[in-house]
């Protein structure tokens, strides 16, 4: 049989098909029968069969791309067999369809042939999650009419966890039809009565839910939901994905519906099973590392990610090793962490030979630990335990809540034995920090809190001092956590944002971690972790802090970028080759340090020193450590960027050194100081008071500011009152004391005052309309996506605080300019947005390298008077085309102004082109990305 016009196929073709997906080994000869060998992707093709055919081309339709236009011409065939509730079976269409006409093609057709491409949009995670989605309006309207949030969120994962144990055997929907079938249907008593203590009766060991009386035309909407879903006992791995709702689902309907509100407010995000799982993996090699220092790393690699225990001399003591490691996870959530936990002892358990439900049965009973502040997350994190229990044999002997504690980790004392501290912890921004589980904080109560972690946290390490108040709360994770530790060969693996990599708040940590604590690993992968959350993320891994100071200058930290996805196995290689080589080049010079990048495989790794990390950050005037941009310099930069380094060491300068910006005006109050051609107009203002002010990045079309065609002026005057009598600033000033004022910030925010100078921030000063003018000649936008670079303009202009300015020499404002000027700053910028904008604090700009000392960009402005382009107009790339399929071609003004710079570092024809390239792939990175997850 032929993949040719379906009309021609013999007429038993369905019934061929259908016997041949009765086995995996079946599918796949009819498969290549059919012509479309090899399979698109890797199908558990015993749950599940699809296969996608394009009329007479004989082209899989798995290349299809999702857009309407691309629908292939010709009959078109799409089969799939399954059971219900399978992504590539729909319910209500039956187990096969057959679609003759590409008009006819449906949405549930088109998730299929998008699964076929994507394997994030097939399996258990990309189940629970769509069911989950479907659950959500219905638990709003049920704890709306029930009053009762905490109460409908036990009944719906009551009725899961019913639905996940009766996935071979009696489910809910059996309970419901019996209670139907009893005549109770409308006594309003199904989930109290009968789905609450069936749950009790069959995980012996689970606390009761606090179950209201849900009416059951409610619970018969649930089951209607749960009717369209295949279950399963098992948690996903990422070697093993099944088209089910699993476990996982508890942990997602608890992590989106018990928190009440804003995530920006409980910082919490689920992680996914990926990363957990590497995590957990990549925690044991350590934990296990510190007890047999004799075995190489290699061994442990591929003992812990790919079960071989082929290098390990004695298993049985690796094995009585893994029964005595512990582990806590401080703020578990739902549990995903000591779940993965869980699954990763089983499997190097059975790895050495041993039991992998004795092994998880020990953990359950001593080692695994887990405390959060939501007790709906506790009681997840315990079914799931539980469940893994019962899918791996063990359940019954032991109970997993007797480890876990509601409560808040950071208020009790930071004190521990653990051998692994591990976790997601919350990102919660500074201003936002409050005492957990309160509704209605005031900001004396935020206060209070906050400083009691700061005091915690400088009692516990006297090296540290206060933390930065400006600290996120995950940064008290940190230094909780690393008190939790074991002593000796603890090993402490968080996954946050990257911001304690690159700002002023994390300068702090980085100087005690240099100082104080083994940097074992800083992990980059590709992608986004969290597509609800606009951070960029690292995977952490810290050894236990010592008590003698400077004791960790000598440890060598490693910063490791990897080029593949966490949930891939075969890394292990690549990952344990890393670790081989250390820092050949040593100094606290970053030129000098790129030396010590090495490649193997899929993973890029930047060795160093910490006494070299702790020089490279200080700041050149006084010696004190600054901060550095870890994440630019060491994860993410391009391969070009240490060739730049190692060519212009001698050329390149921190701008702060020449020309150092400073933050434009914040005046307070933008509707008074800057006034409209109207404004001005109307209260006749002399020309003294009005100066040309730069407002917004809008005004700025071209690379020159013209002051004339500024739209606003700022009102500038230091005059006295007794001066001003009879002038238009004189009246302007008093309507300002007249007028009803809103209030934008503060405890007083939103409320009124009668006058500008009521408003806080000019009740100090001795004449409240003095502006602290502030301009200069060159001008940095404060936030930019696509358009780089500066504004210059030939006198001197006041900016507004979205812009950073100074009156800088010629040569600064072409060396700003350049393109090599432009990819530096690019590299070094922060990265934890996540939105897709790059913003930037004014002592991060001053940290900014710039070419210096060149020959020919002190005469004239070598950029033309012309409108300021995109990265990609400025460097002549295509962004809709792949970058590195074209050659670019940069603007005429450009190049000129290029070629002086490339050639006074001496970079050659091709890293001049790589320069484009780099540039324009992670400005294409940095924005295309964050479309992507607006989009979805």
């Amino acid at each position: 049989m032929s993949a040719g016009d379906p009309r021609a196929w013999p007429p038993d073709w369905l019934d061929v098909m259908t016997n041949a997906l009765g086995s995996p080994e079946g599918a796949a000869a009819f498969c290549i029968t059919l012509g479309i060998s090899p399979l698109p992707r890797p199908l558990p093709l015993e749950t599940a069969g699809v296969f996608l055919l394009a009329g007479t081309t004989e082209v899989p339709l798995a290349l299809w791309t999702g857009n309407d236009d691309e629908v292939p011409d010709g009959p078109l065939v799409i089969v799939s067999v399954g059971e219900k509730g399978v992504l590539l079976c729909p319910a209500g269409e039956g187990h096969t369809r057959i679609v003759l006409d590409p008009a006819d093609v449906r949405e549930s057709d088109r998730r299929a042939l998008l699964a076929l491409r994507d394997g994030e949009a097939y399996g258990q995670a990309a189940t629970s999650r769509r069911f989950t989605e479907e659950c959500i309006p219905l638990f709003e309207s049920i704890s709306r009419a029930t009053g009762d949030r905490e109460g409908t969120l036990d009944v719906f994962v009551d009725l899961v966890v019913l639905s996940i144990l009766g996935a071979e055997g009696e489910g809910p929907g059996d309970l419901w039809e019996r209670y139907r079938a009893e005549g109770r249907y409308g006594t309003d008593r199904f989930a109290s009565e009968v789905a609450g203590p069936s749950l009790a009766g069959a995980l012996q060991g689970c606390p009761p839910s606090d179950l209201l009386h849900v009416p059951d035309r409610f619970c018969k909407n649930i089951l209607e939901i749960i009717e369209r879903y295949r279950f399963t006992c098992r948690e996903e791995t990422p070697e093993e994905q099944e088209a089910a709702v699993g476990p996982e689902a508890i942990a997602l309907l608890t992590e989106s519906l018990a928190p009440a509100g804003d995530h920006d407010l409980t910082g919490v995000f689920y992680t996914p099973v990926t990363e957990v799982w590497f995590m957990c993996r990549r925690a044991l090699v350590e934990a296990l590392g510190a007890r047999f220092p004799e075995v190489g790393t290699e061994a442990l690699y591929a003992l812990v990610f790919s079960q071989s225990a082929a290098g390990l001399p004695d298993r049985g003591r690796a094995l009585a090793a893994l029964d005595e490691i512990t582990v806590i996870d401080p703020a578990c959530g739902s549990g995903s962490f000591l779940v993965g936990m869980l699954g990763v002892f089983e499997a190097t358990a059975r790895a050495l030979g041993g039991s992998g439900t004795r092994t998880m049965v020990r953990a359950v009973g001593e080692g695994l630990h887990g405390t959060d502040v939501m007790p709906a997350a506790v009681r997840a994190a315990g079914l799931r335990l539980l469940l893994r229990l019962l899918a791996g044999g063990g359940a019954g002997s032991v109970s997993p809540w007797q480890n876990l504690r509601v409560g808040d980790t950071l208020a009790a004392p930071w004190e521990g034995c653990f051998d692994i501290v591990i976790g997601n912890p919350p990102y919660v921004r500074q201003e936002l920090i409050a005492p957990p589980g309160e509704e209605g904080v005031g900001k004396r109560e935020r206060q209070v809190y906050k400083d009691t972690l700061i005091q915690k946290a400088g009692t516990v390490f006297p090296a540290l001092g206060r933390p930065d108040r400006r600290s996120d709360l995950y940064i008290y994770f940190f230094l909780c956590g690393l008190a939790m530790l074991r002593r000796s060969g603890g090993v402490l693996c968080f996954i946050t944002p990257t911001t304690w990599l690159d700002t002023a708040y994390g300068n702090g940590l980085q100087e005690f971690l240099l100082r104080n604590v083994p940097i074992i690993a800083v992990y980059d992968f590709p992608g986004r972790t969290f597509s609800c959350a606009d951070v960029n993320t690292v995977i952490t891994l810290l050894g236990p802090p010592t008590e003698e100071p400077d004791r960790c200058l000598d440890h060598q930290a490693r910063f490791v970028r990897v080029a593949a996805p966490p949930g891939d196995r075969n890394l292990a290689g690549d990952l344990a080759a890393v670790e081989r080589d250390g820092a050949a080049a040593r100094g606290g010079n970053l030129a000098t340090m790129a030396g010590n990048l090495v490649k193997v495989g899929r993973c890029r790794a930047f060795p160093a020193l910490q006494a070299d990390l702790l020089e490279e950050g200080r700041d050149t005037r006084d010696g004190r450590y600054a901060g550095s941009a870890w994440t630019g310099k060491f994860l993410r930069a391009p391969e070009i960027f240490y060739t730049v380094l190692r060519k212009g060491q001698d050329r390149l300068v921190r701008i702060g050194e020449v020309a150092p910006f400073r933050r434009g005006m914040t005046t307070g109050a933008n509707k008074f100081f800057y006034l409209d051609t109207a404004t001005r107009e109307q209260w006749k203002i002399e020309g003294e008071f009005l100066v040309p002010v730069i407002k917004s990045p809008r005004e700025c079309l071209t690379t020159r500011v013209d002051p004339a065609a500024l739209q606003h002026r700022a009102f500038v005057c230091t005059r006295s009152r007794d001066t001003l009598a009879g002038t238009g600033a004189g009246r302007y000033i008093e309507m300002g004391e007249e007028q009803q004022v809103r209030v934008r910030g503060g405890g007083e925010r939103g409320g009124a005052v009668r006058g500008y100078h009521r408003l806080r921030s000019f009740e100090t000063k001795k004449q409240w309309y003095s502006l602290d003018a502030r301009g200069g000649n060159l001008f940095w936008m404060k936030e930019t996506y696509e358009r780089l670079g500066c504004f210059v303009s030939e006198r001197d202009l006041l900016c507004d605080c979205r812009f950073y300015c100074v009156s800088a020499p010629m040569a600064v404002q072409n060396a700003v300019n350049s393109t090599l000027a432009l990819f530096l700053a690019e590299t070094l910028s922060r990265s934890s947005l996540g939105q897709g904008a790059r913003s930037l604090m004014v002592y991060e700009v001053n940290r900014m390298l710039i070419p210096a000392g060149i020959d020919g960009l002190s005469g004239e402005l070598l950029l033309e008077d012309r409108e300021l382009g995109s990265i990609f107009e400025e460097c002549g790339i295509d962004p809709g085309r792949p970058i590195r399929e074209q050659r670019p071609r940069p603007l005429p003004d450009r190049t000129h102004l290029d070629a002086m710079v490339f050639e006074a570092f001496g970079l050659t024809p091709d890293e001049q082109e790589e320069v484009y390239f780099a540039l324009c792939e992670m400005v294409l990175e940095r924005t295309g990305r964050a479309r992507f997850f607006r989009q979805t």
